[in-house]
């Protein structure tokens, strides 16, 4: 009698490194990793002998929020990238003049980031907003960048431009690269908006379209801080000087898993960096020996890693790599959830074993005693001598876990 049979296959590939699973630390041994819900990785920490030097200590306050000093100036600190990007998230006050429940100042904070690791990243835009809100940024007297917010005939600058930053009631621009310091002044250029609500502030690009494209700009009106990136980098002198003293590590050390590189930038008549990186196929902390860990590309159901396996395929992680198996030939019927017209063989469990260690073999699978336990070539399982089942699909040995 024909019947309907559904069986299902859990893979797992035969030659994976089975430590690959476990979580990989991103700070160094014994120290603290997150300050509230916010990651700290290495080279950056919050206890002695947990971050490289001074200028990466982060202190985490009592109501866990974690702040990081630069000459003087403690900022809250949202995130922090180690790999793909090496920066720093930051909240950063927003300037405000004539502008109801706000304190007013014509003149922002001024922050002095000279001889620290860090420096604001291209990826800020200064913006202004208010009607003739002339904001410029300055150093010894000398204008660096700045932009001007026309005024607009059909509205107010209490408007604020809720559509866009265009050059009506708000401007933006770019910011010159390696800056390291902010000094704006807000001035009236225009008498239609004068003694009128005016701000301005800098802010992280990404996070700025991603707010004008779902929703209403003007509800920066309301905040008080605005997320802005910080680059930052490792001067290569006094890494070497580190490592000279035992506080930091050897670069051959850190690079002996062969998961991550690193090399010194610069000149012998310029300072230069130390930029580190997980090798493609690897992700994590680059700046801790064994801190990259290999990428399960077959996870990422959004292709992030560019796994592209054809619809006959089925993705199998490897270390550093993947490889997509070809399924559903002529040689190899299986597939991740199979659909078969099967013969019941009631006599099957009398001449062919049933299960190989604690994996149960039902027809049309079989191991290869007798080449009627199983329906085809393509259905052979083959159980080792550590009771393994092991199925071939097209040169690949994967092993089966459930049937």
């Amino acid at each position: 009698m024909a019947m309907q049979v559904v069986f299902q296959i859990i893979f797992l590939f035969w030659s994976l490194n089975p430590f690959l699973a476990e979580a990989q630390p991103i700070t160094k041994s014994g120290c603290q990793d997150r300050c509230g819900n916010i990651s700290i990785p290495y080279p950056f920490g919050m206890q002695p002998g947990c971050y490289l030097e001074e200028s990466f200590r982060i202190d985490c306050n009592s109501s866990s929020t974690p702040r990081l000093s630069i000459n003087g100036i403690n900022l809250e600190l949202t995130k922090i990238s180690v790999d793909s990007a090496t920066t720093i998230q930051i909240n950063f006050p927003i300037i405000f003049q004539n502008c109801s429940n706000k304190n007013s100042s014509s003149n922002a904070p001024v922050v002095d980031m000279e001889g620290s690791p860090f420096a604001f990243s291209t990826t800020n835009r200064l913006v202004a907003v208010g009607c003739g809100n002339l904001t410029l940024l300055s150093r010894n007297e000398s204008t660096v960048q700045g932009c001007m917010a026309n005024c607009s005939q059909n509205s107010s600058a209490a408007s604020a431009n809720t559509t866009g930053c265009n050059g009506i009631n708000c401007c933006q621009t770019t910011i010159p690269s390696d800056l390291d310091f902010f000094n704006a002044t807000l001035t009236d250029v225009d008498d239609n908006g004068k003694n009128q609500c005016k701000y301005a502030y800098l802010v992280d690009q990404n996070w700025f379209f991603n707010l004008s494209s779902s929703s209403n700009i003007s509800v920066i009106r309301d905040m008080d801080f605005v997320p802005v990136m910080l680059d930052w980098r490792i001067d290569s002198g006094s890494y070497e000087k580190l490592v000279a003293n035992g506080s930091a590590y050897n670069l051959t050390y850190l690079t002996s898993s062969g998961t991550s590189t690193c090399n010194m930038t610069g000149s012998q008549n310029s300072s230069g960096v130390l930029e580190c990186s997980c090798l493609p196929g690897f992700q994590g902390n680059p700046y801790l020996p064994d801190g990259c860990h290999d990428i399960n590309e077959c996870e990422y159901a959004d292709n992030s890693y560019n796994a592209t396996c054809s619809g006959d395929q089925i993705c199998i992680n490897s270390y550093g790599s993947y490889t997509c198996v070809k399924l559903g030939s002529k040689k190899s019927p299986v597939k991740m959830v199979l659909l078969a017209e099967a013969q019941v063989l009631p006599l099957s469990g009398i001449f062919c074993g049933l299960a190989c260690g604690d994996v149960s073999i039902p027809y049309p699978f079989g191991m290869e005693k007798l080449a009627s336990c199983y329906l085809e070539e393509g259905y052979k399982i083959h159980c080792n001598s550590s009771e393994i089942p092991i199925l071939s699909i097209n040169g690949a040995d994967l092993e089966v876990t459930d049937i």
